[in-house]
């Protein structure tokens, strides 16, 4: 009987929100939602497993594991590398040399908090793309990292991290769960938030400089 009016659409997602406590259903009718947080106003949602995430979203995230091993962002290696560019032309390398120091320290990093919150929005689905988060838009995603940053600028980015659990999708290397618990406490994430950022700008600053 009941396989009967799972038939009918509107009784079929009325009765399976009321049987399974689905709290989502996509276009799609097999990819489940859930609801985990809200920010910059707007609600943002997981695929209720994880195997269920569409493939270009996947490839993504594939993307920012590699990344996060390596500490560094693609957006932070793709300014080093133009500013690298600009001093090897001029043939100044002196600071060909410098700035690969500079790399070297800033790969000493524990890790990219600022990486981890992009990590992180390409896994949660914000309200406005539920019918078609099957399509990777790098705007959205941008402007979804930006507003999530600004909800935590209060300097509580660890209390982020440990309401989307980010130990469930990245594990610190050599590291027990209590270590992996201090690693994400706020005066860690805000030194390495820090130090980032300096690197990030001493680039950008480099760039601005070379034009």
């Amino acid at each position: 009987m009941i396989k009967q009016l799972l038939k009918i659409p509107f009784l079929g997602k009325r009765l399976a929100n009321e049987i399974f406590d689905v709290k989502y259903i996509d276009k799609n009718e097999n990819l489940k939602l859930e609801f985990k947080f809200k920010a910059g106003g707007k609600k943002y949602y997981k695929y209720i497993k994880d195997d269920q995430l569409p493939l270009p979203r996947f490839h993504e995230m594939e993307l920012r594991l590699l990344e996060i091993e390596s500490r560094i962002s693609r957006e932070t290696l793709f300014n080093f590398s133009k500013a690298l560019k600009k001093y090897a032309e001029a043939k100044d390398f002196i600071n060909v040399a410098s700035l690969a120091g500079e790399f070297e320290k800033r790969l000493e990093l524990l890790y990219d908090p600022e990486l981890l919150v992009r990590f992180l929005c390409g896994l949660y689905i914000r309200e406005d793309q539920i019918k078609n988060a099957d399509v990777w838009n790098q705007r959205i995603e941008d402007e979804k990292f930006n507003e999530i940053m600004k909800e935590n600028e209060n300097g509580n980015l660890s209390f982020f991290f440990q309401q989307s659990n980010l130990r469930d999708h990245v594990g610190f290397s050599n590291t027990s769960d209590s270590e992996s618990e201090n690693l994400l406490s706020e005066p860690i994430i805000q030194n390495q938030l820090k130090q980032s950022r300096l690197f990030n700008q001493m680039i950008l600053n480099l760039i601005s400089k070379q034009k």
